[in-house]
């Protein structure tokens, strides 16, 4: 499995970044439910041992619950080197308290079960993706939208998200949230109880 300790946008945020989107034509748009910010990738983990080495490090963790609010919009620009897009991206503001945060996790766990980082920790949210072609008229719409600033929202768990390809798209599933508390939510079966509680009653689910 391909995780990471994550942070899901809550749907307000995403409806506010939504405004953006059809803005600059060519785009390839993040759809609004797998919009998230990435705090720490923990790469392949398959073996069990290590699982619940995560499980029993993030439980206890604790943190005091701090908000967060997207601001400033960013063009990523892929190396030369590697065949991929650029990528549209909002910053996050204050940054400090989410790099306090990944700190205490570095703690947690002292690089037994975290990969090394490669590069410096940016906190973003990847908005879409286009053609390094075009930079030109990313950067123009940048400018025109650099006043763009999203509702704030609390941060107050943390997710371990598992990554996926479907039909060629990324995607993530959230299997667990931890609380700033210590609490723990089992975010599958949260998802599946939402999913049986919408299907009306008789409905043939096969």
């Amino acid at each position: 499995m391909k995780l990471s300790l994550s942070l899901p946008l809550p749907p307000a945020l995403a409806a506010d970044l939504s405004l953006l989107r059809g803005t600059l034509p060519g785009v390839d748009w993040t759809p609004q439910q797998q919009l998230f910010l990435c705090l720490r990738p923990l790469g392949q983990i398959t073996d069990g041992r290590l699982l619940e080495e995560l499980d029993f490090g993030l439980s206890r963790l604790r943190w005091s619950p701090f908000s967060l609010s997207l601001k400033e919009l960013l063009l990523l620009e892929a190396p030369a080197r590697e065949n991929r897009n650029d990528r549209l991206a909002c910053a996050i503001a204050p940054q400090e308290p989410l790099l306090q945060l990944r700190q205490r996790i570095d703690r947690q766990f002292r690089q037994s079960i975290l990969p090394q980082s490669r590069h410096r920790f940016r906190p973003h949210v990847t908005i879409g993706q286009l053609e390094p072609g075009r930079r030109a008229e990313a950067a123009g719409w940048i400018q025109k939208n650099n006043l763009f600033r999203s509702r704030e929202f609390v941060v107050d768990r943390l997710h371990l998200l598992e990554h996926f390809q479907s039909g060629g798209e990324p995607g993530f599933t959230s299997l667990a949230a931890y609380g700033h508390d210590g609490s723990f939510h089992d975010t599958l079966k949260e998802s599946r109880d939402s999913f049986f509680s919408e299907v009306p009653s008789g409905r043939d689910l096969d």
